[in-house]
């Protein structure tokens, strides 16, 4: 996708996931789309944290990894404060809320890396007693806070009012709603999905049917 510069909207579209074999169903996926060589570049089990750091600052267009590989590669990487990212989430309720998801931020997002990078290691290297509430709120708000290079775009069928919160959207009543909304009926509708509730039997007829049977 390009601006109307002709430049690229985004340098790289990074798709991720916190559980593996969700992340194997995706890079198979992804990896079958028609694509030239170096475009899509998987970062599987048998790859580390390094082999991602590489393919970042390499600019490879296409990434899909675990979202756990970003918490090894603070310190690997370069400074992307002039680069765009996309980044894909899959099952969005369950993967952003921890430390990985704050270490994705402060790896991608547009800021002085090196300050970042060394305020986030300062702050590790510091003995939990050494902390003050000042410095677990700042730490916080520099690896949580928006970063206007980084565009999120979250997939998940049960999202939890903390996944709201963070992707929604404010729909004028100050409460966050979701962007797009993919709805069982309309999927029933197309065809993805069966409608289960044509083809199911209550306990009640089972038992019924068990009795007489017998």
């Amino acid at each position: 996708l390009r601006g109307d510069d002709n430049k690229p909207v985004f340098n790289t579209v990074v798709v991720i996931s916190d559980r593996r074999n969700l992340d194997k169903q995706l890079q198979d996926s992804i990896y079958q789309i028609d694509h030239k060589l170096g475009v899509v570049e998987k970062i599987d089990d048998d790859k580390s944290s390094t082999d991602l750091a590489d393919a970042l600052n390499a600019g490879t267009k296409i990434i899909i990894t675990t979202l756990q590989k970003f918490s090894f590669i603070l310190g690997k990487v370069e400074n992307f404060s002039d680069r765009r990212f996309a980044v894909i989430i899959d099952e969005a309720h369950s993967s952003q809320g921890g430390r990985s998801a704050s270490n994705l931020r402060v790896a991608l997002g547009k800021h002085d890396n090196e300050e970042a990078l060394a305020a986030a290691e300062a702050e590790d290297d510091k003995l939990p007693e050494e902390k003050t509430t000042e410095d677990l709120v700042l730490e916080e708000i520099k690896k949580k806070g928006k970063q206007s290079n980084l565009s999120f775009y979250a997939f998940t069928a049960t999202p939890k009012a903390k996944t709201l919160e963070m992707f929604g959207v404010d729909d004028g009543s100050g409460i966050p709603r979701p962007f797009h909304l993919y709805s069982m009926r309309q999927a029933i509708e197309e065809r993805f999905i069966l409608d289960v509730l044509k083809h199911y039997t209550t306990y009640k007829t089972y038992y019924e049917l068990s009795k007489k049977v017998d």
